[in-house]
């Protein structure tokens, strides 16, 4: 069960990730992006 709620955010995180990419990949954005995988991968 906990996989499987483990696979959502990963896909939101590449979701994010192409969303920057076509307005424009930021240091910050992409930190950010970074941060908040951390604490899922960190989590599991």
């Amino acid at each position: 069960m906990a996989t499987n709620a483990n696979i959502p955010p990963i896909f939101s995180v590449r979701h994010f990730a192409l969303e920057f990419s076509a307005t424009g990949p930021s240091p910050i954005q992409v930190l950010m992006v970074l941060i908040n995988c951390y604490p899922l991968r960190s989590g599991v």
